[in-house]
């Protein structure tokens, strides 16, 4: 997938008093601590001594310090080099419009949160919404939309909390080249992108409980390892709805994911010590799940339902394909130079032992047939009746 240089239960965070993001070490429902709000700075409105600039209230602010920006489109090129919280009165109406130019927002220090403002029109190429140059920050409540990148992380950052932002019809949604790593990205509305997620180089990504739909691509990952892709609803990605190449050490997790009417479900290319469980896998278009050159990888406990190819496998060894059901795939599984593959109680609709259920049939194995020679492997145990998944 293309990328350059540089290139989630649920916490709410509430209006006028916000929280520190995710510190190394902690777990999502231990992590946010006030930041010290001795001070409000008010942009808009009416009200005596209010700032007409997001920019200027920021130059007069401190460490700890609130500014808050009355609704309002705001023309501006905004640069956060406090620890501060930056709060919007509402998302839909509190507009920082970039204007075609240079990134939107950019965030220089750590700890900073930003909430409840519509965040658009970046300028073009290499240019985002939010630009993140920093760690421990928070980016919730928001609409960004129309940018070349809506939230571009970059190689320095790390331990960042994406929360509950809808990004929408950019050319990159969240994307983020070899930083440190930590970032969480949950809850969020990720729809009609060319890439909804891109994550290239880091480590301990979280990917929980979004709506990632109607991209050209839905999430890719590259070079990445110890990450959790699940939870997600993944639903009509032209390209495919997960992509993970180069994945060489330690694990990648995708759990429990909904991937459904995408030109692909799963394609992995290069990889190792992937772990694919409990996702429903239906109706995609060409493939369920396609491994290009893969081994170490478990396929257990999936439904893959309804997709032209259930699971196709190339050049792939040291695989457990175990306890899935494949039904009403055109066809459930090809394989083609396989080595060390093992099938095992899956759920096969089209086995002699469920289209005639009869004991004598149902001691036979199913027979899978290779894509190209006639090699031939078996799933000696195939289930009677399919799982509950």
């Amino acid at each position: 997938m293309k990328r350059r240089i540089p290139v989630f239960g649920i916490l709410i965070i509430l209006i006028g008093i916000s929280f520190t993001p995710l510190n190394q070490g902690m777990n999502i429902g231990e992590a946010y601590h006030p930041i010290s709000t001795s001070n409000t700075l008010y942009v808009g409105g009416s009200g005596e001594g209010n700032y007409t600039k997001i920019q200027d209230a920021i130059d007069n602010a401190s460490d700890g310090d609130t500014v808050y920006v009355y609704k309002g489109t705001y023309y501006e090129n905004v640069l956060i080099d406090k620890s501060i919280n930056l709060i919007g009165e509402a998302s839909d109406t509190t507009v920082i419009d970039g204007n075609g130019v240079g990134d939107v927002v950019t965030i220089l220090v750590n700890w900073v949160n930003l909430s409840g403002f519509t965040i658009n029109h970046s300028g073009v190429k290499y240019n985002a919404g939010i630009k993140v140059k920093s760690s421990n920050n928070t980016i919730c409540d928001n609409i960004i939309s129309n940018n070349d990148d809506a939230i571009d992380i970059w190689s320095c950052s790390g331990f960042n909390l994406i929360i509950n932002n809808a990004i929408i019809s950019n050319n990159y949604g969240i994307s983020s080249y070899s930083d440190i790593g930590n970032d969480t990205i949950i809850g969020n509305n990720i729809s009609l992108n060319n890439i909804g997620i891109d994550i290239h180089g880091g480590a301990d990504v979280n990917i929980i409980d979004n709506i990632v739909n109607s991209n050209q691509w839905g999430i890719g990952l590259s070079a990445c390892h110890n990450s959790t892709i699940k939870n997600n609803t993944i639903l009509s990605n032209n390209g495919g709805g997960i992509g993970i190449d180069s994945i060489w050490k330690k694990e990648i997790d995708i759990i429990g994911n909904n991937i459904q009417y995408n030109k692909g479900g799963i394609w992995l290319y290069l990889v190792k010590y992937i772990n694919i469980k409990y996702n429903n896998i239906k109706n995609n278009i060409i493939h369920g799940i396609e491994i290009l050159s893969g081994s170490l990888i478990s396929v257990e406990i999936n439904n893959i339902t309804n997709n032209e190819v259930g699971c196709k496998l190339d050049y792939c060894g040291s695989m457990l394909i175990r306890k899935n059901n494949f039904i009403k795939n055109n066809n459930h599984t090809v394989f083609f130079w396989l080595v060390n593959i093992t099938y095992y109680a899956n759920y096969w609709d089209d086995w002699i032992g469920v289209k005639i259920k009869f004991p004598f049939f149902q001691r036979f194995p199913k027979m899978i047939r290779n894509g190209i020679t006639p090699r031939i492997k078996f799933d000696w145990h195939p289930a009677k009746e399919p799982y509950d998944i």
